[in-house]
C-alpha cells in the first residue's frame, strides 16, 4: 500500500488520499470526527474513525508511525466513487443546511422584547423594595418636588437597589442562553439561539461574560451593536469576546 493510501468521508463526501499521519492530524485538529469513516488501500472497507487502530493517536513521526493492525471484514469498495455514500459501508448522510445568522434589525427586535420581559420583573422588585423601605429617600424627593432630574432620581436610589436590578438581569440572560432554550425570552419568539464556536450551547460562564461585554461595553454609543453590520458572522462586540454567534432557528 502506497504511503498516501487512505481516504476518509465527511457529510457524505470523500476526501483524499492522504497518508494515515495527515488522518491523525485531522482527527487531533477537530475537522475528522471519531464517527466519520477511513478508507485504504489494503482493507478496502469504510470503517468509523474511531474503530480504526491508533487513527485517534496523536500524529507521530514518519519513521515512528504505527502500522495499522485491522481486522475488518475483506469487502471490496471503489474509493474513487464520486462520493462516499456511494462507497459500501458508509451511510448517505444529509447536507447540514447553511448556518443563517441573525442581523442587526432581528436582534434589536429581541433586545425589545427581553426590554418588556425585564421591565415586569423589575417592576415587581420596585414594589418590594418600597415596601422594604429602600426608596424612602426616593419618595420623598419625589413629593417634595415639582420637578426632579434624571441624576437625582439615581442619586436617591440606594446601591442595593441597583445591585438586585443587576443581579436580576445576569441572572435572566446568563441562565436562559446556558439552557436547553439557549435563547432569553426576547431571542426566543424572534427565532434566534445563542450557540459557542463549536455550535453547542453556551456553558453559564461564557454566558456572564456576554452579558457583562454587553452591558457594560458594547452599550456606550451602540458602536458594540454597530460591529453586527461589518462582519459576515453577524458578530457584535460582546459576541466576539464571549466567542459566541447569534443563529436563526
Amino acid at each position: 500500500m502506497s504511503e498516501k493510501g487512505y481516504w476518509y468521508g465527511i457529510q457524505g463526501v470523500r476526501h483524499g488520499p492522504v497518508s494515515f499521519r495527515e488522518i491523525q492530524q485531522l482527527v487531533q485538529s477537530g475537522r475528522l470526527h471519531a464517527t466519520d469513516y477511513i478508507w485504504n488501500e489494503q482493507h478496502q472497507i469504510w470503517t468509523r474513525v474511531m474503530d480504526f487502530p491508533h487513527a485517534m493517536d496523536p500524529p507521530s513521526a514518519p519513521e515512528e508511525a504505527p502500522a495499522p493492525v485491522f481486522s475488518a471484514p475483506q469487502e471490496h469498495v471503489d474509493p474513487f466513487a464520486q462520493d462516499a455514500s456511494e462507497a459500501a459501508g458508509l451511510p448517505a448522510e444529509e447536507e447540514e443546511a447553511p448556518v443563517e445568522y441573525a442581523g442587526l434589525w432581528i436582534r434589536a427586535g429581541a433586545f425589545i422584547i427581553d426590554g418588556f420581559a425585564l421591565g415586569f420583573v423589575g417592576m415587581i422588585w420596585f414594589f418590594i423594595a418600597y415596601a422594604l423601605g429602600l426608596l424612602d429617600n426616593y419618595m420623598a424627593l419625589a413629593d417634595s418636588a415639582e420637578h426632579i432630574s434624571l441624576h437625582e432620581i439615581w442619586a436617591s436610589l440606594p446601591w442595593v437597589y441597583y445591585a438586585v436590578s443587576t443581579l436580576i438581569a445576569w441572572l435572566y440572560e446568563a441562565l436562559l442562553l446556558s439552557s436547553s432554550w439557549q435563547a432569553t425570552i426576547g431571542k426566543r419568539a424572534m427565532g434566534i439561539q445563542v450557540v459557542d464556536a463549536e455550535g453547542a450551547r453556551c456553558s453559564f460562564a461564557r454566558a456572564s461574560l456576554r452579558f457583562v461585554i454587553k452591558n457594560f461595553v458594547s452599550g456606550w454609543f451602540f458602536f458594540g451593536y454597530l460591529l453586527v453590520l461589518t462582519n459576515e458572522r453577524k458578530q457584535a462586540l460582546h459576541d466576539m469576546v464571549a466567542g459566541t454567534f447569534c443563529e436563526k432557528l
